[in-house]
């Protein structure tokens, strides 16, 4: 009986420091994350700061920034295709009758 003991015991022991292993190593990446994200908001809070003067009142007045053009066709493409894929999903047989007429 004894010698059925120690193999449960074991077991219990590699979970245990598994657990530890494993604890420990998501406490350091979560301080590691808290870390970095205190140094990127102390860096890029100034910065928003000192630019604030120019970047609000530009968009305010309509400048927008580079890219955004892009941005505003992209939203009106999602935009556009989910209309269609809404109407095929309201309407799925008359799409398979409107390809077949035009062969």
């Amino acid at each position: 009986m004894a010698e059925n003991q120690p193999p449960s015991q074991s077991s219990h022991q590699v979970a245990k420091t598994t657990i530890v292993i494993v604890g420990g190593s998501l406490m350091v990446f979560s301080t590691l994350i808290a870390a970095a994200t205190t140094v990127l908001l102390t860096v890029a809070t100034p910065l928003l700061v000192i630019f604030s003067p120019v970047l609000v009142p530009a968009y305010a007045t309509g400048k927008h920034p580079i890219g955004s053009e892009k941005i505003d066709r992209a939203s009106a493409r999602i935009g556009e295709v989910t209309k269609e894929m809404k109407e095929k999903a309201q309407h799925p047989g008359q799409q398979q009758t409107r390809g077949r007429q035009g062969l």
